[in-house]
Parts: C-alpha cells; sequence; structure tokens
C-alpha cells in the first residue's frame, strides 16, 4: 500500500514502469473544479474623449470571468482641418 497525501498547491505525477497490471484504487478522491462565469459583455468597445464632470473611464467587468474572444478597443475619431488663420486644427471625437 502506498498512501500518497496531495495537498491543494501540490502537483502530483505517477509513472509506473513495470510489464505486469499493478491494481490501484483510489478512495476518497475529492475534485473540485471552478468554472469562471463566461463574459456576456461587449467585446468591441470604442475609446472616447473624456468630458469634464463625466466619468473618465470605461471598465468591461472581466474580473475571474473566461473570455471566449479578445476585446477590440477602438480609437477615438480624429481629424486635422487646415484653417483660415493657415494652421491646422485638430478635433478629437466627433464628426
Amino acid at each position: 500500500m502506498i498512501r500518497l497525501t496531495v495537498r491543494q498547491t501540490d502537483c502530483v505525477n505517477l509513472s509506473v514502469h513495470q510489464r505486469n497490471c499493478i491494481p490501484i484504487s483510489i478512495e476518497g478522491y475529492q475534485s473540485h473544479r471552478i468554472t469562471p462565469e463566461v463574459y456576456r459583455g461587449d467585446y468591441d468597445v470604442t475609446s472616447f474623449v473624456a468630458q469634464p464632470l463625466l466619468t473618465t473611464s470605461l471598465v468591461l467587468p472581466t474580473n475571474e470571468k473566461y473570455m471566449i474572444d479578445d476585446v477590440t478597443v477602438y480609437s477615438v475619431p480624429t481629424r486635422e482641418e487646415y484653417n483660415e488663420a493657415g494652421g491646422v486644427t485638430f478635433t478629437i471625437g466627433g464628426s
């Protein structure tokens, strides 16, 4: 008889190299598998320009969730246009 104690942080590899079969029984074995909840939120999001007195960040509630795909974060739309003063107007967000 071989007694084997496995703790939560242990990893057990058992190899038997014999030509004949060795009967093995495991008693009192308990397996616990925690399956994380699947993330059901958006996988395609667009960043945004922070406005005063409004939220300044976007949080996707993915902590301890199983993700079925990559999250794609699109950039904030920007535009450059020459203005009448001879300079360039750089617009962040908007159309």
